[in-house]
This record gives structure tokens, sequence and C-alpha cells, in this order.
């Protein structure tokens, strides 16, 4: 457990000082000017930073440094927390231009490898903000796979033809009254769960919904994921509505591994799929991988590189291990890990490609000393995924789970609709009517 005493309570306090800490007692207290640690047989105390024009900043530093002391660790990401480390990149560049290297390093205490990250990021980003900026993306979220991966905590359900057809009919509900054809789309995306493991028909009517919204300057992604799901009937639904984009999830190359997460497929399955997809000309495809599954050492990690390096997808998403507390591995006690041979061999592998990342986030329970990146060869960025990212885009979201985000002049607005499929079934009405609230000054 970790307590604060003396000072107004904020989640990122906790969230910083469990990069660092195990499990235990531990606690925090501030007295005037200083703040003081205890854990078992262990004190320490420091002066409150004043480097910082706001408390919470200050005491985030004073924190860290705390912790540093005892743990004789340092985090890459400095004090930061929280998803998205580019929007203060961005933020401190904006105002600080000539100085943010310094800032960034000085103040937010970020390694050196870290910044030039970020930059790096940011820098792919700029042309593309300006193209997509202020206009609409759509989202659908299909909920139902065939297995449960033993690392996901997403909310998803096996396949029932009832509760599919359901789903849909409510999913159809939702979208024509919530959509209007005088929106601007710049990104369509589909995703879940596995949108195609509920079979091409199904999979049809959910695209049919939107596909009057598809022009030739809207991407148009949808996720088939799991390459037991993938077939030619998929695929040419896909090619006949003009999806330009799809995304093919390994996560590992290792059969041994794909096994032991609940994946009923193999790393041939998701070559032939892969190759399936190309003889349609799909020309833009996505691949994700997952660093430090259970059981896997960074060789295992090198071998799915060099697995998916021989395929040469157009974007490869590299993704770090999130304990999430409902998933099958936590609950069956896997714990956090720390150390960065994962990142090495990742930045060392990106480094003789011609992939460049383009969005950048991070996600509370993993590895403190790496990130989520997705990657891609120049021209080939998601447009959707940088949108939802760096909140530039109103996004409209339909099914459970989805966040409706709509710009405003005081600031972004948000709705979420209902977590579980039979809430949102039944709430359906109420959570239209919630939505075109929140969308008033689009129409």
């Amino acid at each position: 457990m970790i307590e604060f005493k003396n000072l107004e309570y904020q989640k990122e306090y906790k969230e910083l000082a469990q990069f660092f800490l195990d499990d235990g007692d531990y606690t925090f207290i501030k007295n005037e000017d200083r703040l003081e640690f205890y854990s078992q047989n262990y004190h320490d105390e420091i002066l409150i930073s004043e480097n910082f024009n706001n408390e919470k900043s200050n005491l985030k530093e004073s924190i860290y440094k705390l912790l540093e002391n005892y743990t004789k660790m340092k985090l890459p990401w400095g004090i930061l927390v929280g998803v998205n480390p580019i929007k203060k990149f961005r933020k401190i560049l904006n105002k600080n231009n000539d100085k943010s290297f310094d800032i960034l390093s000085n103040k937010y205490l970020i390694d050196k490898s870290k910044i030039d990250l970020g930059l790096e990021v940011k820098k792919t980003q700029d042309p593309i903000f300006e193209n997509i900026k202020d206009k609409t993306s759509i989202y659908i979220d299909i909920p139902f796979c065939a297995t449960r991966c033993s690392y996901c905590a997403y909310p998803t359900y096996r396949l029932d033809d009832n509760l599919i057809t359901d789903y849909i009919k409510a999913l159809e509900k939702e979208v024509q009254e919530s959509l209007n054809r005088g929106l601007e789309i710049s990104s369509i995306y589909i995703g879940g769960g596995t949108p195609s493991s509920i079979g091409w028909r199904n999979l049809e009517k959910v695209i049919k919904l939107v596909e009057s919204y598809n022009s030739e300057k809207t991407e148009f992604t949808v996720e088939i994921g799991r390459p037991d799901t993938i077939d030619k009937n998929i695929l040419d639904v896909l090619k006949y509505y003009f999806v330009d984009r799809i995304s093919i999830n390994p996560q590992t190359m290792n059969d041994k591994t794909l096994k032991s997460i609940s994946r009923a497929h193999t790393s041939e399955d998701i070559k032939r799929a892969f190759f399936m997809a190309r003889e349609m000309e799909f020309n833009n495809i996505n691949m994700d991988l997952i660093m430090e599954l259970p059981g896997e050492i960074s060789e295992d990690f090198k071998h799915s590189l060099f697995e998916i390096s021989k395929l040469d997808p157009e974007s490869l998403t590299i993704h770090a291990l999130s304990l999430k507390k409902s998933s099958e591995i936590r609950l069956n006690g896997v714990d956090k890990k720390f150390g960065d041979n994962f990142s090495k061999i990742r930045d060392e592998f990106i480094n003789l490609t011609d992939y460049v990342p383009y969005y950048l986030y991070r996600q509370k329970n993993i590895n403190p000393f790496l990130e989520n990146i997705g990657y891609s060869k120049p021209g080939y960025e998601s447009i959707y995924n940088i949108a939802m990212m760096e909140d530039i885009n109103n996004i409209i979201g339909f099914g459970i789970s989805s966040t409706t985000k709509i710009l405003q002049k005081n600031g972004l607005k948000k709705h979420m609709n209902h977590r579980n499929i039979k809430d949102y079934i039944e709430n359906i009405d109420k959570d239209i009517k919630d939505k075109l609230i929140l969308m008033e000054e689009l129409y």
C-alpha cells in the first residue's frame, strides 16, 4: 500500500511511485517545505522541489528523487506518467522551443534516448496534423473473439450467433441515428476484439453501416487480427468495400508462446494469412508484436522481429506487455519485470529498417523502461492512430466501451458507451441521446 499524508492525493503520484516500488507498505508525508518517505526500516526526506510553477509537478519531482535514492533506479521517462508523453513534448516545444531539450532533461528528468524518440515521433506527426486537424474519425468496436488471450483485459465475448445478431442491430441503430452525412471523415477504424471472427456476412453488415462515409481521402482500417479468422471471403469483403488498411496481429512468432497465451494458430498460419492478403493486393498491412510475453526471453523477441522482417509489412506496432488486473496472466501471478534488453533489441532492429516511429503511448502496469510504439514506412502512418492519441480529430465511437471525443472551444468533451454488452444493447437509446447532445456543435 502506498499512502500520502498532508498532501492532496493525486493519482499521478501513485502511478509514479508504482513504477519504482514492489508490493509493500510505503508512506509519503509532506511536512511544510519537506517531503518524507518511509518504508520498513527506511526513512529519507528531501526539500520539495521549486523547479515548476505548480505544486503537483514539484511534488512529483520530489517523489521521484526520494525513490531514486531508495531503489537506485532511474526511470527513462522521468517524472512523466499518463498515456501520452508526446502531448507534453508538444506543449513544451510550443512554449520554449530553444530551451525544450534542457527542460525535458533537467526538469522532467527524461533520458536523452526518450527525448530523441519523442521528438522524432513529433516530427513525423507534424505534417499529418495539418491535413487532419479538426476533421472527424469513426471507430466501431466488435467485441468478439474466438478465444480470449491470456494477457487481455478488454471486454470481449465468445462467439454466439444470437448475441452477435443483437449486437449488430444495436450498432446499426446507433450509427444511423448518430452520424450526419455532412461530416468530413478522415479515417474509419473497425477494431475490437477480432472483427473478422464474426464471419464475412456479419462483417459486411458492419462495414455497410459506414461505407457511404468512405472516400478516396479516407483511411479505412479493419483489424482482422488473428489469422485463424482470416480467409478469402473475409478479404473479398474488405476489398469490395475499399478497405485500404488491415491489421494482422501475431503478437509473437513463437509457436510455444502462441499456445501458452491461448491463441489457436501457429506462426505458419500468420504467414499464410499475410501472403493471402498480399496476393489480393492489400498493400497497407500493419502487424503487432508484444514484448515480454510470459516465458519469452529477449532472443524469442529477436526471432519474432526477424520473421516479421521477412514479411515486410508497411507498419509494425510494438507493444510492452501490460499486466492488466483482470487478465489471466495477472491473476495467475505473473509479476512485473525490470530491464531494457527488449527495448535495445527493438531499437537495433528498427535502426536497420526504413520504419519511423509515428505514434507512441504508455499504459499502466508496463515495464517502466518500455512503451508502445507504432512504426511505419514513410507515407503509411495510420491517420486514426495519430488522431486518437493526439486529440486533433473528433472521434465518434460506436459499440461497447467506445469513446466519443469532441473538440470544443472550452476543451475536449467525452462520452463512453456502456462496457457490458447486455447493458449496451438495453441502453442504446440513452447512449445515442447522450452522444447527440455532446455532438451538437458538429451538426
